[in-house]
């Protein structure tokens, strides 16, 4: 084992939570840099371990570990390339990045070995799966052996197909699960029965085919019991079309990644098709078909914040107030939020049935200070709340609990960027017809591949944290509603700025 440190680190940002973990790190680090000298001492100061440094003294590392944000990749390859460091001899290591190895390209140029590291999070002790040229290995084997830790090599250049296995159970495991809960439900248990029984359930599958493997894949599906299958499909079909389709697409794909015959399925699907039933679909229709699981989320996502404010405000009336005190503000607060939750099925039938928003006019202004308490609470303590409305009214014709919604999601979200501390101001003015309505936080900012994805569907650069991708649609979604245009300034480390203009006779 070497005597001295040999290990280094070349991070921005947030670094990944693994190196909290892996045993005697402090025993092996030595320099940690990053684009200043102040964040690298932040860094070595939270890890307890090595000396902040300038990036040119990486060069008394052998291993040099590049961990932080996805989008500060660019920068921080940047970095390794421009430091002067001789690379030659010097293994390069990607800490928990979605990138492969090959992005590593401009260090292997330079003479360096070069891999990923991904840490497995669902075991108690640190064990990664590594991605590595041959001599890249060799030092990370050294690696694993120094601090403790256990590594599982892949092929060379087959990460991204490790990552689509882990995603199997780490994502797509869930959405199974999430709808059996919901077969029993439906089927009359109560929400803790039907836990209760998924859990016990999938646990005993899982040790059967741990056990048995193919063996141990049994019932309708597999069997190929036609009649028992059809049965099922249309009690789904009485409940919920998503459910129906789900169970029917997922059965199908089973049998193929098994190697076996489908085909005895093409009968079903022939007479449950949504043509056979409601005659011919033009591709609109289908294409909203096709989005039923996106509205039935998007119906999730919006009584999952309304809920959570809800239960924000009777935790705050419990704790604030004595028995029997009339709180006439929050309970007003408490009913409007209510409501608001009640409307959400309204909504939903709207889409389906190609409703435009139901607009009433009312005075933006008098709308948004109605809305401030919700506001609030989405935000949380920590975080200011603003507004610069003009004096004058503003009539606008509006779909009230649409743009709640709008306002609550956008609350939220900056909240979220900004770790629960910081600015959000709502401001209004008008120039000519147009109204200009701007909602603005100073959280950390998006890059520009962010910022270009921010309103596609279940895009969502948090989806560890509970994110859900839905937020910013409906906001899309409400100001589409409305024929209002809207533009986002923002930029890493310079806040977000939305810009809503609406005209007056639209």
């Amino acid at each position: 084992m070497k005597n001295k440190p040999w290990i280094g680190i070349l991070a921005a940002g947030p670094i990944s939570p693994a190196l909290f973990r892996i045993s005697d790190l402090h025993v092996h680090l030595g320099p940690v840099a990053s684009s200043s000298l102040r964040v690298a001492s932040r860094l070595a100061n939270r890890l307890k371990a090595g000396n902040a440094v300038h990036p040119q003294a990486l060069q008394q590392a052998e291993l040099i570990v590049i961990t932080g944000p996805e989008a500060d990749f660019p920068e921080l390859l940047k970095l390794a390339v421009s430091s002067g460091i001789d690379w030659h001899g010097r293994t390069a290591i990607l800490l928990d990045f979605r990138r492969d190895a090959s992005d590593l390209a401009p260090l292997r140029d330079l003479g360096a070995s070069t891999g990923t590291l991904d840490s497995l999070d669902a075991f108690p002790d640190p064990r990664f799966v590594a991605d590595a040229d041959p001599a890249a290995r060799r030092r990370l084997q050294h690696f694993a052996t120094a601090t403790k830790s256990s590594i599982f090599y892949l092929k060379p250049g087959r990460k991204q197909v490790f990552a689509a296995g882990a995603a199997f159970t780490g994502t797509l495991f869930t959405p199974l699960v999430a709808a059996t809960v919901d077969c029993l439900k439906k089927a009359g248990l109560t929400p803790a029965e039907a836990l209760l029984i998924t859990e016990r359930n999938t646990l005993q599958t899982l040790r059967s085919w741990l056990k048995s493997g193919r063996k141990g894949w049994a019932g309708t599906v597999p069997d190929g019991d036609l009649v028992a299958f059809k049965r099922q499909i249309a009690a789904l079909s009485g409940e919920n079309d998503v459910l129906s389709e789900y169970f029917s697409t997922t059965a199908r794909m089973a049998l193929l990644l098994f190697g076996e015959d489908a085909g005895w399925l093409s009968a079903l699907e022939a007479e449950s098709s949504p043509s056979a039933i409601i005659g011919p679909i033009d591709e609109s229709q289908a294409q909203r078909l096709a989005a039923a699981g996106r509205l039935a989320a998007n119906l999730a996502h919006d009584w999952n914040n309304l809920l959570t404010l809800l239960a924000a405000q009777a935790a705050e009336i419990a704790q604030a107030l004595p028995a029997g005190h009339p709180a006439q503000s929050l309970a007003a607060e408490l009913n409007s939020a209510i409501e608001h939750a009640a409307d959400s099925p309204r909504r939903l039938l709207g889409w389906l049935r190609e409703e435009p928003a139901q607009l009433v006019t009312a005075d933006l202004n008098t709308v948004i200070r109605a809305a401030l308490p919700l506001v609030q609470l989405a935000l949380g303590r920590g975080v200011q709340c603003d507004t610069d409305l003009i004096d004058s009214p503003l009539p606008l014709a509006l779909d009230q609990p649409l743009f709640l919604n709008a306002l609550l999601n956008l609350a939220s979200n900056a909240s979220t960027a900004m770790a629960g501390r910081g600015k959000f101001t709502i401001c209004t003015k008008t120039e000519g017809d147009t109204i200009t309505l701007t909602v603005e936080d100073n959280g950390p900012g998006m890059d520009e591949e962010t910022r270009e994805r921010i309103f596609e569907p279940f895009f969502s650069t948090r989806h560890a944290n509970g994110g859900t991708g839905l937020g910013m649609a409906t906001v899309s979604a409400f100001a589409e509603g409305h024929n209002a245009a809207v533009t986002i300034d923002t930029a890493p480390s310079e806040g977000c700025r939305l810009t809503f203009l609406f005209r007056h006779d639209f």
